[in-house]
């Protein structure tokens, strides 16, 4: 998704729920208040410092979270000296073991380049600034930059993506058109389709395992395949005006050996595409007063969403992960559960894409939140 749209994001949620990620702590990745850091008997889940940036002291926010089998990536701004990071957080722990890379130039998109396979302490992403488009690699040392010249540049974010193919192809989203890098060593991008949007799309996902990109803009959604054919899913009808946002904000796939089917958000609205063609809604988020919609994320087998359900993707059985209110008159404790779950139904949620990983991590602020995906 665009920054401008996460910045928006992060306004309204710091507004409306101050206590999410509130921290007088910033430190440094080494520092005591970066750990694993359990909060009190009552809490269901665990936070992690983001170092040097801190919500209620001013110094930074993290913008947004994304996750491969073994990391977690966050787009983090400084406001003390108006810098831009990627960080990259190792799951898991007893100690948190983070990779720093400095943003010569704001980042538009960004994406990590092996989110299903990477290994543990390595950092690779694929960006786009406005001028610019490549990679950052990290293993030892000093990041390895592979960069090259945008084919295009106006006055807006630039909209590039690279996906999943053997091919490994180059997206180019610039107004309606759609456009391949056809040939790498030339460089030259081909039109494939132009999108029935005058506005351009908002998001972009490429496809986990095919030369197919998946493009939203307002309430459609478009498949888009490398020869260019074009499918439209539309959800317009749902459009609730009472939200702050009618468009489109996150898109995830679920695809094993059996199903290949898409998963997308519209509003309070998740809905699924199976096998890539037949639309319907498969949940409604009940967030209460949260007028930004909630939040989804998915594993092999469940879907998570920020009122605290987990619901079989087949199946469809739900369970509820978030405790109930502990039975006492101990202020700090209820605090602390208030605070955690405030936290847990504001952030931005995602979970690893290792099967094997039991944690959901939730975005919050200056903090991670880390909740197993089941209730004790």
């Amino acid at each position: 998704m665009k920054k401008s749209v996460f910045v928006v994001k992060v306004f309204l949620i710091s507004i409306l729920f101050f206590s999410c990620g509130g921290s007088d702590d910033s430190g440094n990745g080494g520092g005591n208040n970066n750990g694993w850091e359990n909060i009190g008997s009552s809490a269901f889940g665990k936070y992690v410092q983001i170092p040097d940036i801190s919500s209620i002291g001013g110094t930074g926010y993290a913008l947004e979270l994304k996750t491969t089998n073994e990391g977690l990536y966050i787009d983090v701004s400084k406001y003390t000296d108006d810098s831009n990071w990627t960080y990259r957080l190792q799951q898991g722990g007893p100690s948190p073991s983070w990779i720093f890379h400095e943003q010569p130039e704001l980042y538009f998109g960004w994406e990590p380049t092996n989110p299903l396979n990477e290994v543990q302490d390595t950092f690779a992403i694929f960006f786009t600034t406005l001028y610019t488009n490549g990679y950052v690699n990290i293993n030892t040392g000093l990041p390895a930059l592979l960069e090259e010249d945008n084919p295009f540049v106006f006055s807006g974010a630039p909209t590039l993506l690279v996906d999943n193919s053997p091919g490994a192809y180059k997206w180019q989203f610039s107004g309606s058109d759609v456009k391949i890098q056809q040939n790498n060593s030339s460089g030259d991008y081909d039109v494939i389709c132009t999108l029935p949007t005058p506005g351009g799309v908002s998001l972009t996902e490429a496809d986990p395992r095919d030369a197919v990109v998946w493009a939203a803009a307002g309430a459609k959604l478009y498949k888009i395949t490398v020869n260019g054919q074009i499918t439209t899913f539309d959800v317009s009808s749902y459009d609730d005006p009472s939200f702050a946002f009618n468009f489109i904000e996150k898109i995830r796939f679920n695809y094993d050996v059996l199903h290949e089917d898409v998963y997308f958000r519209f509003q309070n609205k998740v809905f699924k595409v199976t096998d890539g063609n037949t639309l319907s809604l498969f949940y409604t988020i009940d967030n209460g007063a949260n007028y930004l919609g909630g939040d989804f994320c998915l594993d092999n087998s469940h879907l998570f969403t920020s009122d605290g359900i987990k619901k079989h993707l087949q199946s469809l059985s739900e369970t509820n992960i978030i405790p109930d209110m502990p039975n006492t008159s101990n202020q700090e404790i209820l605090i602390e559960y208030i605070t955690q779950v405030n936290d847990f139904k504001v952030g931005q949620m995602e979970t690893s894409k290792d099967p094997l990983n039991s944690n959901l991590y939730i975005l919050c602020g200056d903090k991670i939140l880390v909740v197993p995906k089941s209730r004790n």
